[in-house]
């Protein structure tokens, strides 16, 4: 062992020398052939060093929500990850199911799925962090929003018209609760016109004839917190129909030089003498007018199909009828026809409307029509062709003679007539309300020729034989008398008793005479007939 000496060593240096020492002597005894030495073991190799430890997990996004929601959209939103890079986020429309999806890789928090109204949608999140992703998150789920009501505007037609009404009607709007519409007689009208609501899909409103207005309609739907109203209709007229043109009718008989066969009268007379049995026919070229299309039907014969008559005038419809009456009935109260509007259509029956119209005749003129059945004409002179040139005229005297003196006796009055005539006749005196009461008829001369007045004679049927006197039983106080005097028929080729009776001339002259005595006061009317 190596001493150090002299100088003390220090305990550093000391070390670092015996290190030396032991490293020389390592050396030396390696360098013999000695077998038997012993070999130093190489060292140990260095230990595998641990892993690192691994990184946290990517956390999953929290607080996924629905954010907004629009007819066409859903939006969901959710909280930010700390040290993620982005979000990928999917949304399916069937719940727990997502494999078939919608996805979108998204940077930031929220995301808007594009969809049709009222689609529910289901929605889940995930973050990403380079090449690792989080956990998906639990679903939220949102509704997209309905889509608005919007009503189509209705198209509107007129339906039905009338005299008295106009009707539109319009198309079943879809979705539509019910309908507002306005009507007024202008378009412009519509404006301020009151808006009125109905349910139906027509509207009628009464209305004149010939009469136009307006309409304009639109749906409503939806409820009271949101109603809906479509646009308004295009403005549609309506005309009522035009009022038909009255029945007017009228009936005439042929001039009399253009009727050889019943000489102008109404009806023809036959040539039975009894008036029990005689006849007359219609005149077969009676001239009809009438305003509208109407079917004439004789009343007075039983079963009368009648013939229908056009619009038009002077037109000769009986041409093939033959339709008969008594002649008493034709000269008593005449007979009446009866006009009754038809519609008439290609093929067609024609079919009754309700108007009708009623025309009387006599044997020589009809009367005006009218809606209930009128009375036929008064025989006058002027229905008597044959008697255009005869003229009679009669005039009361006092006392019987053309200046005499009015008396008044016990028996009667003592009164007489003074007459011009331009053709003979034949003259009967009725006379009613005498003194007894009871009527006498005193049948007088005939009348001659004269345009100077002549007496004319009556004879008294009283007990006294005194001319021109007439009464009764003795009465000092006679209150009136009314006196007709009448002819016979003048001889005529056709005898018929009754109508051609009537077509002797005739004259009718009321006329009220007062004798200016206490006696009181009287009147006549005289009729003359040739």
């Amino acid at each position: 062992m190596m001493q150090i000496t002299g100088k003390s060593v220090p305990r550093r240096g000391l070390t670092l020398l015996l290190a030396l020492v032991l490293g020389a002597g390592l050396a030396l005894s390696g360098c013999g052939d000695d077998d038997s030495s012993t070999t130093t073991p190489a060292p140990a190799p260095a230990p595998t060093p641990s892993p690192p430890p691994a990184p946290d997990p990517v956390a999953v996004p929290g607080g996924l929500k629905v954010a907004a929601t629009g007819v066409d959209f859903i939006e969901f939103m959710w909280e930010a990850v700390e040290g993620a890079s982005g979000y990928e986020i999917q949304m399916t429309m069937t719940e727990g199911d997502f494999s078939s999806v919608a996805t979108a890789m998204v940077e930031a928090t929220m995301h808007r799925f594009s969809v049709d109204p009222e689609t529910t949608g289901y929605a889940r999140v995930r973050a990403h962090e380079g090449d690792r992703q989080s956990d998906w998150s639990e679903t939220a789920t949102g509704m997209s929003q309905a889509a608005p009501l919007v009503l189509a505007a209705p198209t509107v037609t007129v339906s039905s018209t009338g005299q008295d009404h106009i009707e539109w009607s319009w198309n079943a709007v879809e979705n539509a609760a019910g309908y507002v519409f306005q009507v007024a007689a202008t378009m412009a009208g519509l404006e301020t016109a009151e808006v009125q609501f109905t349910m139906e899909t027509m509207h009628r409103a009464e209305a004149d004839p010939d009469m136009e207005m307006y309409i304009r309609v639109r749906a409503t739907g939806g409820d009271r917190e949101s109603p809906t109203v479509s646009d308004w209709s295009a403005a549609v007229m309506g005309m009522s129909d035009v009022a038909p043109m009255p029945l007017m009718v009228s009936m005439r008989p042929p001039d009399a030089d253009a009727d050889r066969a019943c000489g102008g009268q109404v009806f023809c007379p036959d040539s039975q003498s009894d008036a029990t049995k005689a006849m007359a026919h219609a005149n077969r070229n009676m001239i009809v007018s009438s305003s509208v299309s109407a079917r004439v039907t004789p009343m007075f014969v039983d079963d009368a199909s009648g013939v229908v008559v056009d619009a038009g005038d002077d037109q000769t419809p009986f041409t093939d009828r033959t339709w008969n009456a008594m002649q008493t009935m034709v000269a008593g109260d005449g007979v009446s026809f009866k006009f009754e509007r038809v519609s008439t259509g290609a093929g067609q029956e024609p079919m009754p409307t309700g108007d009708v119209m009623y025309i009387t005749c006599g044997p020589f003129r009809c009367s005006e029509a009218a809606d209930e059945m009128p009375a036929a004409p008064q025989i006058t002179l002027a229905d008597s062709a044959v008697c255009d040139d005869f003229e009679v005229n009669l005039r009361l005297v006092k006392g019987g003679a053309l200046n005499g003196d009015y008396r008044v006796y016990s028996s009667g009055v003592d009164v007489g007539w003074v007459y011009t005539a331009s053709h003979a006749a034949r003259v009967t005196h009725e006379f009613a309300n005498v003194a007894a009461g009871a009527s006498m008829v005193v049948p007088g001369t005939s009348l001659e020729p004269t345009s100077t007045e002549r007496s004319l004679d009556m004879l008294s049927t009283s007990s006294s034989s005194s001319r021109n006197k007439f009464g009764g039983e003795a009465n000092r106080d006679p209150e009136s008398y009314t006196l007709s005097p009448e002819s016979g028929s003048r001889t005529r080729s056709n005898p018929s008793p009754i109508l051609n009776g009537m077509n002797d001339c005739m004259s009718i002259d009321p006329t009220e005479h007062n004798n200016n005595r206490e006696r009181g006061g009287w009147s006549y009317y005289a009729m003359v007939r040739s």
